[in-house]
């Protein structure tokens, strides 16, 4: 009797505590690692990420590791040509193995894909 007793009153305080998947917007998530290295000596691992959700737009960020002690997050700017990523401080501009990368009011920096210099300026 006591077993009864005690399946009746659980039964419903743990069907109280289930979650419904069914419910939860799917996401789908990307990353692809780059590796630039750069005109003063600079190598810059980047972690592109991109995800997708039912309920949100397409969400691009660039996570830069190399450059600093910690891991600089960019988020994805809008651009007619190639990508653009930046914080306000920290911009990676570029397009396919070509990329530019400044920080504050410096001069930008030219990097590129591989171990070869890929152009002179």
């Amino acid at each position: 009797m006591r077993k009864l007793i005690l399946a009746i009153t659980l039964i419903p305080t743990l069907g109280a505590c289930t979650h419904d998947l069914a419910n939860e917007p799917s996401v789908e998530q990307k990353i692809r690692l780059v590796k630039y290295n750069c005109a003063r000596g600079d190598t810059l691992s980047i972690s592109f990420s991109s995800s997708t959700s039912k309920d949100s737009a397409k969400n691009k960020i660039a996570i830069i590791n190399g450059f600093n002690k910690k891991p600089i997050i960019l988020k994805s700017q809008p651009t007619n040509i190639g990508f653009l990523y930046s914080n306000g401080k920290y911009t990676l501009k570029g397009n396919g193995e070509h990329a530019t990368w400044t920080v504050g009011r410096m001069a930008p920096m030219n990097c590129w894909l591989g171990s070869k210099k890929a152009f002179d300026k």
